[in-house]
């Protein structure tokens, strides 16, 4: 959640749910990748999507 936060400001709460449901240790460590590198929170929250689990806002 702190790289997003630093990347992007704001972080939609749907999000921080979405993340904060998650107890897969190597799909964090996966997204937490992610979100190094994504263009764009909307680029973030389709990878979320993409893992199985839907981010709106």
């Amino acid at each position: 959640m702190n790289v997003l936060e630093a990347r992007f400001g704001v972080i939609p709460k749907s999000v921080k749910n979405r993340i904060g449901l998650i107890d897969d240790p190597e799909l964090l460590k996966m997204l937490h990748g992610k979100a190094v590198v994504a263009n764009s929170l909307k680029d973030f929250k389709e990878i979320l999507g993409g893992a199985g689990l839907k981010a709106n806002a």
